[in-house]
């Protein structure tokens, strides 16, 4: 694909429109087995999920490196500076 049809491509065209969820409240053991499920359920590495609230509106968003990082913060200089790539938003 040239970078000029790229150009033309939104996040629309390619966004996902059903994912897995985690709450707030679940612990991290059970984000791992939710990561594990969804994986084999979608047939593919799931390396984020959603976090909603009862209401199910989004109020942020766990991925594999957010654990990861939990769990040995000592190597976050491999993404230099705060730690992660690109930009953060807060929702």
């Amino acid at each position: 694909m040239s970078t000029r049809s790229l150009e033309k491509i939104i996040a629309r065209d390619i966004m996902q429109t059903r994912f897995h969820t985690l709450s707030p409240e679940n612990t991290i053991a059970e984000a791992v087995k939710c990561f594990q499920t969804a994986s084999d359920l979608e047939k593919k590495k799931v390396f984020g999920l959603m976090v909603t609230d009862h209401s199910d509106h989004l109020v942020g968003m766990l991925s594999m490196y957010d654990i990861l990082l939990f769990i040995q913060p000592k190597h976050i200089q491999i993404w230099g500076g705060n730690g992660r790539p690109g930009s953060l938003r807060a929702v």
